[in-house]
Protein backbone atom coordinates (compact mmCIF):
# COMPACT_ATOMS: atom_id res chain seq x y z
CA UNK A 1 0.00 0.00 0.00
CA UNK A 2 2.75 2.52 0.57
CA UNK A 3 3.98 1.93 -3.00
CA UNK A 4 0.32 2.72 -3.99
CA UNK A 5 0.09 5.84 -1.81
CA UNK A 6 3.34 6.97 -3.14
CA UNK A 7 2.01 6.41 -7.32
CA UNK A 8 -1.29 8.39 -6.19
CA UNK A 9 0.06 11.61 -4.34
CA UNK A 10 2.88 11.90 -7.37
CA UNK A 11 0.51 11.85 -9.43
CA UNK A 12 -1.74 14.19 -8.28
CA UNK A 13 1.22 16.89 -7.30
CA UNK A 14 2.00 16.16 -10.99
CA UNK A 15 -1.20 16.58 -12.52
CA UNK A 16 -1.43 19.97 -10.32
CA UNK A 17 2.19 21.09 -10.65
CA UNK A 18 2.60 19.67 -14.53
CA UNK A 19 -0.75 19.86 -15.76
CA UNK A 20 -2.25 23.14 -14.49
CA UNK A 21 -0.24 25.02 -16.39
CA UNK A 22 -0.21 23.02 -19.77
CA UNK A 23 -4.07 23.53 -19.02
CA UNK A 24 -4.07 27.11 -19.15
CA UNK A 25 -1.70 27.23 -21.77
CA UNK A 26 -3.66 25.00 -24.23
CA UNK A 27 -6.87 27.52 -23.04
CA UNK A 28 -5.44 30.29 -24.42
CA UNK A 29 -3.72 29.19 -27.54
CA UNK A 30 -6.65 26.30 -28.24
CA UNK A 31 -3.36 23.75 -28.96
CA UNK A 32 -3.26 20.81 -26.81
CA UNK A 33 -0.39 18.91 -28.19
CA UNK A 34 1.44 20.05 -25.37
CA UNK A 35 -1.07 19.18 -22.94
CA UNK A 36 -1.28 15.51 -24.35
CA UNK A 37 2.19 15.13 -24.08
CA UNK A 38 2.79 16.22 -20.80
CA UNK A 39 0.07 13.48 -20.19
CA UNK A 40 2.02 10.96 -21.98
CA UNK A 41 5.52 11.91 -19.71
CA UNK A 42 3.10 11.88 -16.21
CA UNK A 43 1.26 8.60 -17.21
CA UNK A 44 5.19 7.30 -17.71
CA UNK A 45 6.18 8.40 -14.44
CA UNK A 46 3.46 6.71 -12.23
CA UNK A 47 3.98 3.45 -14.20
CA UNK A 48 7.69 3.90 -13.11
CA UNK A 49 6.83 4.64 -9.74
CA UNK A 50 4.76 1.72 -9.64
CA UNK A 51 7.35 -0.72 -11.25
CA UNK A 52 5.11 -1.43 -13.96
CA UNK A 53 7.38 -2.80 -16.75
CA UNK A 54 5.83 -2.99 -20.47
CA UNK A 55 6.74 -5.55 -22.72
CA UNK A 56 5.95 -4.75 -26.47
CA UNK A 57 5.64 -7.39 -29.25
CA UNK A 58 4.48 -5.66 -32.89
CA UNK A 59 6.01 -2.66 -33.29
CA UNK A 60 5.75 -2.34 -36.63
CA UNK A 61 2.15 -2.52 -36.48
CA UNK A 62 2.45 1.27 -35.55
CA UNK A 63 3.63 2.66 -38.48
CA UNK A 64 1.77 5.29 -39.98
CA UNK A 65 -2.20 4.20 -41.16
CA UNK A 66 -3.68 7.40 -40.77
CA UNK A 67 -6.85 6.94 -37.78
CA UNK A 68 -7.10 3.66 -36.46
CA UNK A 69 -9.15 2.43 -33.77
CA UNK A 70 -7.17 0.31 -30.96
CA UNK A 71 -9.36 -2.10 -29.57
CA UNK A 72 -7.53 -4.13 -26.36
CA UNK A 73 -9.10 -6.32 -23.76
CA UNK A 74 -9.21 -4.96 -19.96
CA UNK A 75 -7.93 -6.55 -17.45
CA UNK A 76 -7.15 -3.48 -14.83
CA UNK A 77 -6.41 0.10 -14.30
CA UNK A 78 -3.26 0.60 -15.69
CA UNK A 79 -3.96 -1.02 -18.99
CA UNK A 80 -4.93 2.52 -20.49
CA UNK A 81 -1.76 4.27 -19.15
CA UNK A 82 0.55 1.41 -20.63
CA UNK A 83 -1.17 1.50 -24.07
CA UNK A 84 -1.32 5.52 -23.91
CA UNK A 85 2.29 5.14 -23.07
CA UNK A 86 3.36 3.41 -26.30
CA UNK A 87 1.10 4.40 -29.23
CA UNK A 88 0.97 7.50 -31.46
CA UNK A 89 -1.51 9.92 -29.60
CA UNK A 90 -5.11 8.60 -29.23
CA UNK A 91 -8.60 9.98 -27.68
CA UNK A 92 -10.20 7.69 -25.74
CA UNK A 93 -13.85 6.86 -24.53
CA UNK A 94 -13.90 7.19 -20.96
CA UNK A 95 -15.72 6.60 -17.82
CA UNK A 96 -17.36 10.03 -17.40
CA UNK A 97 -15.83 9.36 -13.08
CA UNK A 98 -13.18 10.48 -14.48
CA UNK A 99 -13.63 13.51 -16.32
CA UNK A 100 -15.17 14.70 -12.50
CA UNK A 101 -11.08 15.12 -11.42
CA UNK A 102 -10.01 18.45 -10.96
CA UNK A 103 -7.52 19.45 -13.47
CA UNK A 104 -7.61 15.95 -15.48
CA UNK A 105 -10.90 16.00 -16.49
CA UNK A 106 -10.85 19.45 -18.16
CA UNK A 107 -7.70 18.83 -19.87
CA UNK A 108 -9.29 15.34 -20.78
CA UNK A 109 -12.47 17.03 -22.52
CA UNK A 110 -10.33 19.97 -23.92
CA UNK A 111 -8.21 17.46 -25.78
CA UNK A 112 -11.21 15.63 -27.60
CA UNK A 113 -11.81 12.44 -25.24
CA UNK A 114 -15.53 11.35 -24.51
CA UNK A 115 -17.08 10.89 -21.61
CA UNK A 116 -19.55 7.63 -21.97
CA UNK A 117 -22.54 6.90 -19.60
CA UNK A 118 -22.45 3.23 -19.59
CA UNK A 119 -26.14 2.97 -18.19
CA UNK A 120 -27.18 6.13 -20.15
CA UNK A 121 -28.69 4.11 -23.51
CA UNK A 122 -28.85 7.60 -25.60
CA UNK A 123 -25.93 9.17 -24.30
CA UNK A 124 -23.70 6.20 -25.19
CA UNK A 125 -24.98 5.86 -28.35
CA UNK A 126 -24.62 9.74 -28.65
CA UNK A 127 -20.92 9.39 -27.57
CA UNK A 128 -20.05 6.44 -30.55
CA UNK A 129 -21.40 9.18 -32.77
CA UNK A 130 -19.29 11.76 -31.61
CA UNK A 131 -16.52 8.99 -31.99
CA UNK A 132 -16.75 8.43 -35.53
CA UNK A 133 -16.99 12.20 -36.03
CA UNK A 134 -13.39 12.49 -34.47
CA UNK A 135 -12.20 9.34 -36.06
CA UNK A 136 -13.71 10.59 -39.91
CA UNK A 137 -11.47 13.99 -39.06
CA UNK A 138 -8.40 11.81 -38.35
CA UNK A 139 -7.88 11.20 -34.81
CA UNK A 140 -7.25 7.90 -33.75
CA UNK A 141 -8.88 6.28 -30.48
CA UNK A 142 -7.98 3.90 -27.90
CA UNK A 143 -11.10 1.62 -26.56
CA UNK A 144 -12.26 -1.40 -24.61
CA UNK A 145 -14.80 -3.32 -26.37
CA UNK A 146 -15.47 -5.49 -23.53
CA UNK A 147 -16.94 -2.45 -21.92
CA UNK A 148 -15.44 -3.19 -18.10
CA UNK A 149 -12.56 -4.57 -16.74
CA UNK A 150 -12.95 -8.19 -16.09
CA UNK A 151 -12.92 -9.44 -12.37
CA UNK A 152 -10.91 -12.40 -13.47
CA UNK A 153 -8.76 -11.61 -16.19
CA UNK A 154 -10.20 -13.88 -18.26
CA UNK A 155 -11.58 -12.04 -21.83
CA UNK A 156 -15.56 -11.16 -21.31
CA UNK A 157 -17.98 -10.72 -24.19
CA UNK A 158 -17.72 -8.13 -26.58
CA UNK A 159 -20.19 -4.77 -27.10
CA UNK A 160 -20.68 -4.10 -30.20
CA UNK A 161 -21.11 -0.22 -30.13
CA UNK A 162 -16.95 0.64 -30.76
CA UNK A 163 -16.92 -1.68 -33.70
CA UNK A 164 -20.12 0.15 -35.28
CA UNK A 165 -18.37 3.21 -34.37
CA UNK A 166 -14.93 1.92 -36.11
CA UNK A 167 -17.10 0.61 -39.30
CA UNK A 168 -19.08 3.52 -39.84
CA UNK A 169 -16.12 5.59 -40.13
CA UNK A 170 -14.67 3.03 -42.25
CA UNK A 171 -10.83 2.80 -40.09
CA UNK A 172 -9.15 -0.13 -39.43
CA UNK A 173 -8.63 -2.07 -36.19
CA UNK A 174 -5.98 -2.42 -34.16
CA UNK A 175 -6.09 -5.47 -32.41
CA UNK A 176 -4.03 -5.40 -28.82
CA UNK A 177 -3.48 -7.91 -26.20
CA UNK A 178 -2.40 -7.14 -22.72
CA UNK A 179 -1.82 -9.77 -20.58
CA UNK A 180 -0.54 -9.60 -16.53
CA UNK A 181 -2.12 -6.63 -16.10
CA UNK A 182 -4.50 -8.27 -13.44
CA UNK A 183 -1.68 -9.24 -11.51
CA UNK A 184 -0.50 -5.89 -10.94
CA UNK A 185 -3.81 -4.00 -10.62
CA UNK A 186 -7.22 -6.13 -9.98
CA UNK A 187 -10.41 -4.85 -10.17
CA UNK A 188 -11.64 -4.02 -7.00
CA UNK A 189 -8.35 -3.33 -5.20
CA UNK A 190 -6.23 -0.16 -4.79
CA UNK A 191 -3.34 -1.91 -4.22
CA UNK A 192 -0.50 -1.57 -6.89
CA UNK A 193 2.13 -4.69 -7.45
CA UNK A 194 5.23 -4.09 -9.52
CA UNK A 195 5.21 -6.21 -12.54
CA UNK A 196 5.35 -7.06 -16.32
CA UNK A 197 2.61 -5.90 -19.16
CA UNK A 198 2.51 -7.89 -21.63
CA UNK A 199 1.56 -5.91 -24.70
CA UNK A 200 0.72 -7.46 -28.26
CA UNK A 201 0.21 -5.26 -31.13
CA UNK A 202 -1.55 -7.61 -33.69
CA UNK A 203 -1.73 -6.78 -37.70
CA UNK A 204 -4.62 -4.11 -38.60
CA UNK A 205 -8.31 -5.47 -38.99
CA UNK A 206 -10.33 -3.95 -42.30
CA UNK A 207 -13.44 -2.60 -41.72
CA UNK A 208 -14.80 -0.69 -44.79
CA UNK A 209 -17.64 -3.20 -46.25
CA UNK A 210 -17.71 -5.81 -43.39
CA UNK A 211 -19.96 -7.16 -41.15
CA UNK A 212 -20.04 -6.42 -37.54
CA UNK A 213 -20.05 -10.00 -36.44
CA UNK A 214 -17.30 -10.97 -38.81
CA UNK A 215 -14.95 -8.03 -37.41
CA UNK A 216 -15.72 -9.10 -33.65
CA UNK A 217 -14.78 -12.23 -34.59
CA UNK A 218 -11.45 -11.19 -36.46
CA UNK A 219 -10.78 -9.04 -33.32
CA UNK A 220 -11.53 -11.27 -31.29
CA UNK A 221 -9.36 -14.26 -32.34
CA UNK A 222 -6.40 -11.68 -32.52
CA UNK A 223 -7.09 -10.60 -29.09
CA UNK A 224 -7.08 -14.29 -27.58
CA UNK A 225 -4.15 -15.29 -29.66
CA UNK A 226 -1.77 -12.72 -27.20
CA UNK A 227 -3.73 -13.98 -24.00
CA UNK A 228 -2.09 -16.58 -21.75
CA UNK A 229 -4.56 -20.02 -21.03
CA UNK A 230 -5.39 -18.12 -17.88
CA UNK A 231 -6.95 -15.05 -19.32
CA UNK A 232 -8.94 -17.64 -21.61
CA UNK A 233 -12.82 -17.68 -21.37
CA UNK A 234 -12.96 -21.02 -19.37
CA UNK A 235 -16.47 -22.05 -20.68
CA UNK A 236 -18.01 -20.84 -17.04
CA UNK A 237 -18.83 -17.53 -17.76
CA UNK A 238 -22.07 -17.22 -19.42
CA UNK A 239 -23.18 -13.90 -20.96
CA UNK A 240 -26.04 -12.43 -19.64
CA UNK A 241 -28.22 -9.28 -19.57
CA UNK A 242 -29.62 -7.30 -17.56
CA UNK A 243 -33.32 -5.93 -17.82
CA UNK A 244 -35.43 -3.07 -15.65
CA UNK A 245 -39.11 -4.15 -15.07
CA UNK A 246 -41.54 -0.94 -14.07
CA UNK A 247 -44.90 -3.00 -12.64
CA UNK A 248 -47.82 -1.31 -12.49
CA UNK A 249 -50.51 -1.14 -9.60
CA UNK A 250 -49.94 -0.76 -6.19
CA UNK A 251 -47.69 -4.10 -5.70
CA UNK A 252 -45.93 -2.29 -2.65
CA UNK A 253 -44.92 -4.09 0.99
CA UNK A 254 -42.99 -6.86 2.47
CA UNK A 255 -44.79 -9.83 0.78
CA UNK A 256 -44.16 -8.71 -3.08
CA UNK A 257 -40.64 -8.22 -2.40
CA UNK A 258 -40.25 -11.48 -0.71
CA UNK A 259 -42.01 -13.33 -3.36
CA UNK A 260 -39.55 -11.44 -5.87
CA UNK A 261 -36.19 -12.33 -3.74
CA UNK A 262 -37.43 -16.01 -3.60
CA UNK A 263 -38.12 -16.18 -6.82
CA UNK A 264 -34.67 -14.13 -8.20
CA UNK A 265 -32.92 -16.98 -5.78
CA UNK A 266 -34.12 -20.30 -7.31
CA UNK A 267 -33.74 -18.46 -10.95
CA UNK A 268 -29.88 -17.59 -10.01
CA UNK A 269 -29.84 -14.44 -10.49
CA UNK A 270 -29.29 -11.06 -9.26
CA UNK A 271 -30.83 -7.46 -8.94
CA UNK A 272 -32.98 -5.43 -6.42
CA UNK A 273 -36.76 -4.41 -6.21
CA UNK A 274 -37.23 -1.07 -4.41
CA UNK A 275 -40.30 0.94 -4.31
CA UNK A 276 -41.03 4.19 -6.75
CA UNK A 277 -42.38 7.41 -5.52
CA UNK A 278 -45.70 6.73 -7.61
CA UNK A 279 -46.82 3.86 -5.83
CA UNK A 280 -45.56 1.45 -8.53
CA UNK A 281 -42.47 -1.43 -7.93
CA UNK A 282 -39.27 -1.24 -10.01
CA UNK A 283 -37.50 -4.61 -10.19
CA UNK A 284 -34.03 -4.72 -12.38
CA UNK A 285 -32.68 -8.21 -12.47
CA UNK A 286 -29.63 -9.84 -14.26
CA UNK A 287 -29.40 -13.40 -15.40
CA UNK A 288 -29.47 -15.43 -18.80
CA UNK A 289 -32.19 -14.98 -20.98
CA UNK A 290 -34.23 -17.76 -20.10
CA UNK A 291 -33.82 -16.87 -16.64
CA UNK A 292 -34.95 -12.97 -17.15
CA UNK A 293 -38.09 -14.02 -19.00
CA UNK A 294 -38.92 -16.69 -16.28
CA UNK A 295 -38.71 -13.68 -13.75
CA UNK A 296 -40.95 -11.69 -15.30
CA UNK A 297 -43.68 -13.86 -15.90
CA UNK A 298 -43.36 -14.73 -12.05
CA UNK A 299 -43.50 -11.35 -10.87
CA UNK A 300 -46.86 -10.79 -12.95
CA UNK A 301 -48.10 -13.56 -10.72
CA UNK A 302 -47.13 -12.66 -7.46
CA UNK A 303 -49.15 -11.17 -4.48
CA UNK A 304 -51.37 -8.14 -5.48
CA UNK A 305 -50.62 -9.53 -9.37
CA UNK A 306 -48.36 -6.78 -11.26
CA UNK A 307 -48.35 -6.38 -14.57
CA UNK A 308 -45.23 -5.55 -16.61
CA UNK A 309 -45.66 -2.42 -17.88
CA UNK A 310 -41.98 -1.90 -19.47
CA UNK A 311 -39.09 -4.12 -20.00
CA UNK A 312 -35.59 -2.02 -20.53
CA UNK A 313 -32.16 -4.36 -21.47
CA UNK A 314 -29.27 -1.93 -20.03
CA UNK A 315 -26.09 -4.09 -20.06
CA UNK A 316 -25.19 -7.81 -22.19
CA UNK A 317 -21.95 -8.55 -20.62
CA UNK A 318 -22.11 -9.70 -16.57
CA UNK A 319 -20.01 -12.49 -15.14
CA UNK A 320 -22.77 -15.50 -13.97
CA UNK A 321 -20.96 -15.54 -10.98
CA UNK A 322 -22.73 -12.89 -9.31
CA UNK A 323 -26.00 -14.97 -7.96
CA UNK A 324 -27.12 -12.57 -4.47
CA UNK A 325 -30.44 -11.03 -4.96
CA UNK A 326 -30.63 -7.52 -3.03
CA UNK A 327 -34.08 -5.63 -2.57
CA UNK A 328 -34.14 -2.44 -1.32
CA UNK A 329 -37.53 -1.14 0.64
Amino acid sequence: MIRSFLVVSLSLLYTFAVGGPYLIYSLLTGNTDRLYQAGVRGVRLALWLGGVRAEVQGREKLCALGAVVYMANHQSNCDPPVIVSLVPPVLILAKEEFFRVPILGRAMRLRGFIPIKRKNRQEAIGALERGTELLGAGHSFLVFPEGTRSPDGRLLPFKKGVFIMAIKAGVPIIPVSVSGSRRIMAKGRLAIRPGKVRVTLHEPVRTEREAVEEVQRRVREAILSGLDEGERPDGKTVMVIAKRYVISGRVQGVGFRFFAEREAALLGIRGYVRNLADGTVEAYAIGSPDSLDSFKGRLSEGPRAAEVTNVEEVDSAVNRRYSSFVVEA
